[in-house]
């Protein structure tokens, strides 16, 4: 069994948050297990925060990635993380502290000498690629690769992207990039087959976002309803036969 509850541990400033939150979401997406705020809303309500904070940067999570800005060092949250983080660092011989710079902030206590990303040089997608393959996960690009009975090719296929687009339910969009929601859409056009009718098509949809994110961000299946009304209706105006297809439990039924 793991021994650490998580794979990274996020330390940043709040002025940084949008371009660490994609990479947040990109890895929770992975199954990365990472520390970070929005994602942990649930457990951090009601704690000691500078207990729990101490517990989590010190013992819980294999890896501390720290993005130094000139804001970073300003925070007294921040630097209560970064002593904690440091004090781990202290204690093991291998590495703790993944430094990804923002600016060239110096970050006291940080040797000089630590290999550090930077992310004037480096694109999102390349940043998610190096933690993925630090911790030995598969890449984007190996995770990216779905089989679905829609291609890419289909005119279908991005305006069904456009309704999850719409429905934006993480709220990543409009900051994010148009095909944020990719692999969502590919698992969903997937599996959509098993769906009768639109209930069953919203509870699916609301399965896929549960499954890369959690409950808590997915929300209530019933706010998928309307979009998976639109994607019914994409499909049989596209002359696409929306059915589930018989099986031995459910012969001849469908829609």
């Amino acid at each position: 069994m793991d021994k650490y509850g998580y794979d990274v541990a996020f330390s940043f400033a709040g002025e940084d948050r949008d371009r660490v939150e994609m990479i947040a979401m990109e890895l929770k997406r992975r199954s990365v297990k990472v520390f970070y705020d929005k994602l942990e809303q649930h457990n951090l309500w009601g704690k000691d925060l500078y207990q729990y904070l101490a517990d989590v940067y010190i013992n819980q999570a294999k890896y501390c990635i720290i993005f130094i800005s000139k804001y970073y060092i300003e925070k007294d949250w921040t630097r209560h993380e970064l002593l904690n983080a440091q004090s781990r660092a202290f204690k093991q011989n291998n590495e703790y502290i993944l430094p990804i710079r923002i600016d060239d902030t110096d970050l006291p206590g940080l040797p000089d000498t630590i290999g550090y990303l930077d992310s004037r040089n480096l694109s999102q997608d390349n940043i998610i690629d190096l933690i993925l393959k630090k911790l030995g996960y598969p890449s984007t690009e190996h995770s990216k690769q779905h089989k679905t009975f829609i291609s890419k090719d289909s005119p279908i296929y991005w305006k069904i992207t456009s309704v999850i687009n719409s429905l934006n339910p993480i709220g990543l969009l409009p900051s994010a990039p148009a095909d944020e929601y990719g692999i969502e859409v590919d698992a969903i056009i997937k599996e959509m087959d098993k769906a009768n009718d639109e209930d069953e098509l919203a509870k699916l949809i609301h399965k896929v976002f549960v499954e890369f994110f959690d409950e808590n961000m997915a929300g209530s299946y019933k706010r998928y309803l309307s979009s998976a009304n639109q994607i019914i209706q994409l499909l049989n105006n596209g002359s696409i036969e929306y059915v589930r297809l018989p099986s031995q439990n459910n012969r001849g039924t469908g829609r």
